[in-house]
C-alpha cells in the first residue's frame, strides 16, 4: 500500500505544473529564528491539549446513562414526541504519528466525546424528525443542563415542523440555523483547497482579491481554534496549525 501511494505521488507529480514555492524546508535550516518569518520552519509546533484520559475512565455504565437520559428528556418535553429513533453517546480516542518535513517524529493524542439524538412528534397523521448534537474533547461538559439542552433542541426542531406547508415563492430575508451554515460552509470548503486551484478544479480559480460575499462575511481556518474537537498542533502534511482568514469582509483574501 505504501509502494502504491508513493508510485501514484510521483505518477501525479509528472503532470502538475513546477511551483516555486513547494519547498518547506531543509534539514539545515531546522534551527532558523522564530523572529524570521520565511517559511514553515520558523513556526515552531503550538501546543494543543485536548487529550481527557480521565473522561476515558468513566465506567461504562454512567455513559450508558447519559444516552438514557436524553431519551427520556426528548419525552419529557412534549407529549407529542412519540418516537425516539436514536439515542447515542459516544467515545473516540486516536493518535496521530507522522514525520515532518524535518524527518522528525510528532505526536498528537485527542479524545471526542459526542451525544446525539434523532427523535419523532407526532400530530394526526403528520410526523416530523428532530435531530441535535453536542461534541467535546471533555467528558466533563456532558452535564445534565447539556444533555438536557440537546434532547429539547431536537424535540423543538421536530414540533416546529408539525403541520408545515409549502410557502409561496417569493423574494425575502432569510435566517440560516447554525446547521445550515455550517452545511454551506462544508459545501464550500472544497473550492478553498490550494491544490483544488492549482488544479483548476475549483469555483474560485481566478477570484483571489475579488469581493464574493457581503460585507458582513468573514471566514477563518483556524486549526487552533480553542474547544474545537478538530484542532491539532499540525496539519495532514506535518505542518504547524495557524488561523488562516479565507475572507475578509467579504473579499477572497487566501486559500
Amino acid at each position: 500500500a505504501i509502494e502504491r501511494a508513493i508510485t501514484t505521488a510521483l505518477e501525479i507529480a509528472k503532470l502538475m505544473p513546477p511551483d516555486e514555492y513547494n519547498d518547506l524546508c531543509s534539514v539545515s535550516a531546522k534551527h532558523i529564528s522564530t523572529e524570521d518569518k520565511s517559511g514553515f520552519c520558523a513556526a515552531p509546533y503550538p501546543v494543543v491539549e485536548n487529550y481527557d484520559q480521565s473522561g476515558l475512565e468513566v465506567s461504562l455504565e454512567e455513559k450508558i446513562e447519559l444516552a438514557r437520559s436524553l431519551d427520556q428528556s426528548s419525552r419529557k418535553f412534549d407529549p407529542r414526541v412519540k418516537r425516539v429513533r436514536k439515542s447515542v453517546f459516544e467515545e473516540v480516542s486516536g493518535e496521530t504519528v507522522m514525520l515532518d518535513f524535518n524527518g522528525e517524529m510528532i505526536k498528537h493524542r485527542a479524545t471526542v466525546f459526542g451525544a446525539e439524538l434523532l427523535c419523532v412528534s407526532e400530530q394526526g397523521s403528520d410526523a416530523e424528525m428532530g435531530y441535535d448534537s453536542f461534541s467535546s474533547n471533555y467528558f466533563d461538559q456532558f452535564d445534565t443542563k447539556r444533555m438536557q439542552d440537546v434532547a429539547e433542541t431536537a424535540a423543538k426542531e421536530s414540533l416546529q415542523l408539525l403541520g408545515g406547508t409549502l410557502a409561496p415563492t417569493m423574494v425575502c430575508p432569510a435566517i440560516f440555523k447554525n446547521s445550515v451554515t455550517a452545511q454551506l460552509l462544508s459545501f464550500l470548503s472544497a473550492s478553498f483547497s490550494a491544490e483544488n486551484i492549482d488544479k483548476q478544479s475549483s469555483l474560485l480559480v481566478g477570484k483571489l482579491r475579488e469581493k464574493l460575499f457581503a460585507d458582513c462575511i468573514t471566514i477563518v481556518d483556524d486549526g487552533l481554534l480553542a474547544n474545537a474537537t478538530g484542532s491539532s498542533p499540525f496539519d495532514g502534511e506535518g505542518v504547524p496549525s495557524r488561523a488562516t482568514t479565507l475572507v475578509e469582509h467579504g473579499m477572497i483574501t487566501n486559500f
